[in-house]
């Protein structure tokens, strides 16, 4: 792209320190961009480091978890490095987060009014015009009656509700960087699908830019300009989302589409990928996906390979490139 990022993180680590003989290594040198008006995805199964990454760019790792090293700019300047006092102010106001499980994200003894203006610091001086801000918000995140519902307490909204109210919050602030944590889990498919165009129509409408976290391809193909896909801490592959569909050149991309029904393989027997990811505390030296993969070879074992840019924009993580073999036709399939 031609613009410079609008986030720009370099060679993340970020570790939980468990014990002295054990460390979780969560977050392992996790390297992308976003840029003004795109969506970024991170899928991955769970315990990959996906949410893991999206607490590290806000500092919300808390002990015994510790960001090691590594550069988190957004629009230049790196906030690894603020203060506590100024990433408070950064919090919300620059980015800002919907975090997963909105019954154990929202306070239950708050009324949902006090905790949307909690998160309006330009207007907590002026009472009155934070609360009719607060309804606003709420209204447009499409809550009906939000001058009676924002009285309520966390209790009384449905699962759908309660993330319109979180959305609501962390928009209040008008964040240029909206963080994403799985915002469909747990909802029906038809709530589900009114989440994600909100987020899209929020986004178009207030020129944000946005990262979505889900183990969800279908939402991915509906919502992402690009993606990464991770695995066991690491970017193993990073594209945009029409590539990746169609061209995926990572046998753990591969894997997760081949593992999926479409219309492409109706008919034919599912592959689910065997096996389970590894233990983040124990490691081995070679390719973290090598004991599940079925292009593995004694190399995959000895050494990590590292992430090799195959064309502008598409990066994969893998000794044989060539043997990662195209899935064609699969965006399609998604994207109905």
């Amino acid at each position: 792209m031609s613009n410079p990022p609008l986030l720009e993180v370099k060679n993340l680590y970020m570790h939980y320190h468990i014990s002295d003989q054990e460390i979780v290594k969560a977050v392992s040198d996790v390297s992308f961009s976003v840029y003004e008006g795109e969506t970024f995805g991170f899928v991955g199964e769970s315990g990959c480091g996906k949410s893991a990454t999206c607490r590290s760019l806000l500092r919300l790792i808390k002990p015994p978890g510790e960001i090691l090293s590594g550069e988190i700019l957004y629009k230049g300047q790196d906030i690894l490095k603020l203060s506590p006092r100024a990433m408070q102010q950064f919090r919300g106001r620059q980015m800002s987060m919907i975090f997963q499980e909105p019954m154990t994200a929202l306070n239950p003894v708050m009324k949902i009014r006090d905790q949307i203006t909690d998160a309006l610091y330009f207007l907590k001086n002026r009472k009155t015009e934070a609360n009719e801000y607060a309804v606003d918000l709420l209204r447009r995140v499409g809550i009906p009656l939000p001058e009676e519902r924002i009285k309520e307490y966390p209790h009384q909204f449905s699962g759908g509700m309660q993330q319109r109210a979180m959305i609501a919050s962390a928009l209040g602030p008008k964040p240029g960087l909206l963080l994403a944590d799985e915002p469909t889990t747990a909802l029906d498919v038809t709530i589900q699908d009114q989440i994600i165009k909100l987020i899209n129509n929020l986004r178009d409408e207030l020129k944000m830019s946005v990262i979505l976290v889900t183990h969800d391809l279908g939402v991915v193909a509906q919502m992402c300009d690009r993606l990464a896909v991770m695995y066991a801490g690491r970017i193993m592959e990073m594209t945009d989302t029409v590539t990746l569909f169609s061209k995926p050149r990572h046998p753990y991309t591969y894997a997760l589409l081949g593992s999926i029904p479409t219309r492409a393989n109706r008919g034919k027997k599912l592959e689910p990928i065997t096996g389970a990811p590894p233990n983040l505390a124990n490691l081995d030296p070679g390719c973290p996906f090598k004991p599940r993969c079925r292009y593995a070879e004694s190399v995959c074992g000895e050494e990590l390979p590292e992430i090799r840019e195959l064309k502008p924009g598409h990066w994969s993580r893998c000794h044989f490139l060539d043997k990662a073999e195209s899935f064609q036709g699969v965006i399609e399939d998604y994207q109905q």
